[in-house]
């Protein structure tokens, strides 16, 4: 069965372009208070539309304590991310983990033909809800006519014990794209067509209502000009940009970025573009997207000159 990152899913789900860069910056600066433990039993998960920062904590009593401190912690974040920043903070009630014994045998529970197109994620605390993650509509759609019977097969599989009272709506796989590139990429044009056509497949693959992402590092001008593109289409399609910050307040700057580097990996995206001027400019996030296994696609094209550069600002302006 393939693997499914659930953060990485409730962080996409509904969020802005800009949302996502805040939640970035927060990341990067947490934990906002000197209160021992907070920063390790308590977490941004996402910023939502009223722009109210959501937290998750790893017990009970750490959600009480991240109540507590709130205020705090809102006054904190709004500062960090300027005006018209955060607003508010809500406290997210516990999510249960699922069953080992339902992931082992979620094949046989939802059917070996649906079982790498729907996957279970987690289980929601106040209603019992098993949530899980389709990649197209149509599987989605088919999960939701087998939930009663997927549901009787994991009561039955679990017991008296079983936390599973209902079935919610499968949330749709995120479709996420990799963005890399070299510091002397100027060809904007470039990148924009090339990720349009991506786009263009990715919907044809699965659907006009999977969530388009771009995952970056910010540190190359074709993430920026990804970005960019991104935060012009959404509204009113569904397509965001999330940049992948360095830990501020790391004292070993290089071993940041190793780790920076490997999350995004472990998020597993669908797809690596790499935009270089010449091909042993290759980025060395590159490099270790091909070695995990991440389909790669690299796009050599050399610096535009002055006169090309000026020509294509001219198309932009006309």
């Amino acid at each position: 069965m393939r693997r499914i990152d659930g953060a990485q899913v409730r962080r996409l789900s509904g969020m802005s372009g800009r949302s996502q860069e805040w939640l970035a910056s927060l990341k990067a600066h947490w934990p906002p208070l000197e209160k021992p433990g907070l920063g390790a039993n308590v977490w941004p998960v996402s910023v939502d539309t009223q722009r109210r920062l959501h937290l998750e904590a790893a017990t009970p009593a750490w959600r009480t304590t991240a109540r507590l401190l709130a205020k705090d912690i809102a006054a904190w974040a709004g500062d960090l991310v300027g005006e018209g920043g955060v607003t508010g903070v809500i406290v997210r009630k516990d999510i249960t983990r699922l069953p080992v014994a339902v992931s082992r045998r979620w094949p046989d529970l939802i059917g070996r033909d649906l079982a790498d197109s729907v996957l279970p994620l987690q289980i929601l605390e106040e209603t019992g809800q098993l949530v899980t993650v389709a990649d197209t509509a149509a599987d989605r759609e088919t999960a939701l006519e087998r939930a009663p019977e997927t549901l009787r097969r994991i009561r039955e599989l679990l017991g008296s014990s079983c936390p599973v009272k209902d079935w919610a709506p499968s949330i749709l796989r995120p479709v996420a794209v990799l963005v890399v590139g070299c510091s002397d990429w100027n060809n904007r044009d470039l990148v924009e067509d090339v990720l349009l056509e991506t786009w263009h497949d990715a919907v044809q693959l699965y659907g006009p209502e999977n969530s388009f992402v771009i995952e970056h590092t910010s540190d190359n001008a074709p993430a920026g000009t990804a970005h960019l593109w991104a935060e012009r289409l959404c509204p009113p399609f569904s397509v965001a940009a999330f940049a992948h910050l360095v830990d501020v307040t790391a004292d070993d700057r290089e071993q940041a970025e190793a780790e920076r580097d490997q999350d995004l990996l472990d998020q597993h995206p669908d797809l690596c573009l790499a935009f270089v001027t010449r091909e042993e400019a290759a980025p060395p996030l590159l490099h270790r997207a091909q070695q995990a296994g991440i389909p790669c696609r690299v796009i050599v094209s050399p610096r535009l000159t002055p006169e090309e550069q000026q020509q294509q600002l001219a198309r932009r302006r006309a």
